[in-house]
C-alpha cells in the first residue's frame, strides 16, 4: 500500500453482501473483496495504491472489478484507478496533486466531474506516438466551482480526457447504466455498479477496456512513467486505487467507498515465444507424420 495523507481506510477481506452482489468476475458466489475509503473527514487530500509485490513483464493483463458506491446525498467527487507499469513508489492522484506513473485509468462514482473517466500513460499526449480512441485533450472550462479549478491544474502533458463531460461516448458501447441509487443522474459515470477494467500491453500496442470492450489503443511507449524511471518498460507493477483530494467530505461520513475484487495479472507469452511453440507443434506433427 502506498499511500497520500492519512484520512483513509483499506479494509481488507471485506464482505460487501450486504451492499451488493458479486462481482462480474466471480465464479464461486464469493463476496469477499477490498474497501477502500477516503478523506472521510478531515477535508484533505486522501488516497490509497495497492501494487501487487512482484513487478509485471512488458506482455501482460491486469484486470479489476470495481464498483464505486456512493449512498449520501451529499458527497464529493472520488476516482477508483486501475494501473499497470508503475514504479510503486506513488499513489494515483489524477487532480492536484498529481501523482502516480505507468499507464492507469481513472473514473468517478458520482459524475461530479466535467468528465468521468480519464487516464494517463507514459510519453504525454504527442498524437503520432499514441492515439486514443474515442479521447481529447484536457481543456480548461475557465468556470469558478472549486473541484473544476483543481481540475484546471490537470496535467494536459501526461493524460487524456476518456470521452466528454459524463462520457457520453461510453453509455451503451460498455454496458453502463443510470446509477440505480440516484435516478436521473448521468448515465456513464459507473456509480453503484459493478464495471471490469482492464489494461493490456503486447508486442508495442496498449490497450484498455471497459467492461470487455477495447475504448483505447495506442503504442506502447515510455520507461515505467514518464521520466524514465523504473523497469522494463511497459511493466512495473500492477495496481488499483482509491483517491479523494477534494476538500469537501461525503455526507453522511464513509457513504462514499470503493470496492474492488477479482485483482488479477496475467502474463501474456511474448509474440516470439508463441511463433516458437507453434513451430515446435508443427514440427512434432510432422515427426510424426514420418
Amino acid at each position: 500500500e502506498v499511500a497520500l495523507g492519512a484520512d483513509h481506510i483499506v479494509d481488507w477481506g471485506f464482505d460487501y453482501s450486504g451492499i451488493v452482489g458479486p462481482a462480474p468476475g466471480t465464479t464461486d458466489a464469493s463476496t469477499t473483496g477490498v474497501r477502500i475509503r477516503a478523506n472521510r473527514t478531515l477535508g484533505e487530500d486522501s488516497a490509497a495504491t495497492l501494487f501487487n509485490n512482484t513487478p509485471v513483464p512488458a506482455y501482460a493483463r491486469v484486470t479489476v472489478d470495481i464498483y464505486m458506491g456512493y449512498t449520501g446525498t451529499g458527497g464529493t467527487t472520488e476516482f477508483g484507478s486501475i494501473g499497470l507499469g508503475s514504479t510503486g513508489a506513488t499513489p494515483f492522484t489524477i487532480f492536484s496533486p498529481i501523482a502516480g506513473d505507468g499507464t492507469y485509468l481513472s473514473h468517478t462514482g458520482d459524475g461530479g466531474s466535467s468528465s468521468d473517466w480519464r487516464w494517463s500513460r507514459p510519453g504525454g499526449t504527442d498524437p503520432s506516438v499514441a492515439v486514443p480512441v474515442n479521447s481529447s485533450p484536457f481543456e480548461d472550462d475557465d468556470d469558478d466551482d472549486d473541484e473544476e479549478d483543481e481540475e484546471d491544474d490537470f496535467i494536459e502533458e501526461q493524460s487524456y480526457l476518456l470521452g466528454g463531460t459524463n462520457a457520453p461516448l461510453y453509455n451503451d458501447v460498455t454496458g453502463l447504466v443510470e446509477d440505480p441509487l440516484h435516478p436521473g443522474t448521468d448515465i456513464g459515470n459507473g456509480g453503484n455498479q459493478w464495471i471490469t477494467l482492464s489494461i493490456l500491453t503486447l508486442n508495442g500496442t496498449t490497450e484498455i477496456s471497459i467492461n470487455g470492450e477495447v475504448v483505447i489503443r495506442g503504442s506502447s511507449v515510455g520507461d515505467a512513467d514518464s521520466r524514465n524511471r523504473g523497469g522494463n518498460a511497459p511493466g512495473g507493477f500492477a495496481s488499483f486505487s482509491y483517491a479523494d483530494v477534494f476538500g469537501s467530505v461525503a455526507s453522511p461520513g464513509d457513504s462514499q467507498f470503493g470496492l474492488f475484487d477479482n485483482f488479477r495479472v496475467e502474463v501474456i507469452p511474448e509474440p516470439a515465444s508463441i511463433m516458437l511453440m507453434g513451430l515446435g507443434v508443427v514440427g512434432m506433427l510432422a515427426r510424426r507424420r514420418r
